[in-house]
């Protein structure tokens, strides 16, 4: 009779699982609620829960989503749209480890484009990870290009921190394979970037981009969304070089200056002897 009450109000129930154990949780754990009436306006609030429980949910929100805060992260449900108010919703959670031994990088792919005259990099990894924990922990190292900035990655800032002007990769990783990325903008007319850990690499850059990768093959061209990039595939690591490099192209211009000076004083040989 309590639970038929408890049914009619604007509540769910909340069942929370965790996949490493495959066993449902029995212990407190607290519950972020989030909501969107359809005025705009937003609703947050956490409560807590032993395991599962009827969660009480504002009334008359458009959509919700609940979170489990577990081990230290979150573990969001999937949205839910407030048809029925005595839906049972399950949360997945994980155990989580620093143990990297189960992590592979499948792939690593970066993006070159040019957006008003500054270029842009987008690299995005391929991660499987075979345990049955959730990953946290340093992932891996990258250095940046000196004059980068606006760095930004598809998770939360606790996915990154940054060490002697390099960013260590930190992400939340479940177990089966999943994505993580970041982009960042480039100040700098020429640039060079390494990566390594991954098991291949494909280089993606706009065609009108003068990029040089270090023992990649080219695979040709490809069309994307309207636009064409070179497309290059390496494998254990990449190196590449962005733009003109600024050495090289002063040794080219006082060549270039040598031989407009070499050709001026030949002609100006050949033009004297001439006119004797």
């Amino acid at each position: 009779m309590t639970i038929w009450l408890i049914s009619l109000l604007d509540s769910v129930y909340v069942k929370v699982f965790n996949v490493s154990r495959n066993s449902y949780i029995n212990d407190e754990i607290s519950v972020e609620i989030s909501g969107f009436f359809k005025d705009g306006s937003e609703v947050f609030d956490t409560l807590t829960i032993k395991g599962e429980g009827w969660v009480k949910v504002p009334k008359g929100p458009h959509v919700i989503g609940l979170t489990a805060l577990y081990q230290g992260e979150r573990f969001p449900s999937q949205p839910i749209i407030l048809t029925d108010t005595s839906t049972v919703i399950t949360i997945d959670v994980y155990d989580v480890s620093a143990d990297s031994s189960n992590l592979t990088i499948r792939s690593h792919s970066i993006g070159i484009f040019k957006e008003r005259g500054i270029y842009r990099v987008v690299e995005l990894l391929s991660i499987k990870n075979d345990g049955k924990k959730a990953f946290r922990g340093p992932l891996m190292s990258v250095e940046l290009p000196k004059k980068s900035e606006r760095f930004n990655i598809t998770g939360d800032e606790e996915d990154y921190f940054i060490k002697d002007n390099r960013v260590v990769l930190t992400p939340l990783i479940l177990p089966g394979e999943g994505y993580f990325g970041y982009d960042y903008f480039v100040l700098e007319d020429y640039f060079k970037i390494m990566r390594k850990g991954a098991l291949e690499y494909r280089v993606f850059a706009d065609t009108g981009i003068k990029v040089k990768v270090k023992g990649g093959v080219f695979e040709g061209q490809r069309d994307f969304e309207g636009q064409k990039f070179n497309v290059w595939k390496s494998v254990g690591k990449v190196e590449l070089e962005v733009g003109y490099n600024p050495l090289l192209r002063e040794i080219g211009y006082y060549i270039l200056a040598a031989v407009v000076i070499i050709v001026s004083l030949v002609l100006g040989i050949v033009f004297y002897r001439l006119r004797k």
